[in-house]
């Protein structure tokens, strides 16, 4: 994800963003989400699974997204 500087505003103590900042700023999280997508799919895949075998909290899955920036 490129480092930029949003500008957020507060309202009513909520930290939100401009509808100009807060495009950009979704069309970064849904890039990362694309490219890393096959392993978000083994990690639910693998929590579902933990889920309904009702295991031990020690086998939880656990995310490995190998960032290579």
């Amino acid at each position: 994800m490129s480092e930029e500087n949003y500008k957020y505003d507060t309202y009513q103590e909520q930290l939100s963003l401009g509808w100009k900042d807060s495009t950009n700023f979704l069309e970064n999280i849904l890039n990362e989400i694309v490219r890393h997508q096959e392993l978000i799919f083994i990690y639910i895949q693998q929590y579902y699974r933990w889920f309904m075998k009702d295991q031990n909290i020690n086998t939880f899955p656990e995310v490995n997204l190998n960032v290579d920036y």
